[in-house]
């Protein structure tokens, strides 16, 4: 009778503490966004520069792609600053 007056409560509690603890550790890491200035366009380049991330992290940790109208092109590592990535559309090579 005494074991099972101790075992209830233990198992009870161990219960417990397992839901409680899942709570506390919330829902893990969010995912990482980049926000960008508005295109600067000359002698027909255009030039995007990142304006805000919501983590410091190194640029080939975010994936970039391009679309022109319906058609889109495959993702690719974000170049560091000062190099660029080549993404095709159509036949057509742009320089990211």
């Amino acid at each position: 009778m005494i074991v099972v007056l101790v075992a209830v409560p233990t198992i009870v509690a161990a219960i417990l503490y397992g839901m409680v603890s899942s709570l506390l550790t919330g829902p893990g890491p969010s995912r990482p966004f980049v926000t960008f200035s508005t295109a600067q366009l000359a002698q027909g380049n255009a030039t995007i520069t990142v304006a805000q991330v919501s983590q410091t992290v190194s640029p080939s940790n975010y994936w970039l792609n391009l679309q022109v109208g319906a058609s889109t092109g495959a993702a690719q590592a974000m170049p560091s600053s000062g190099s660029y990535a080549s993404i095709t559309i159509g036949g057509t090579t742009y320089r990211i």
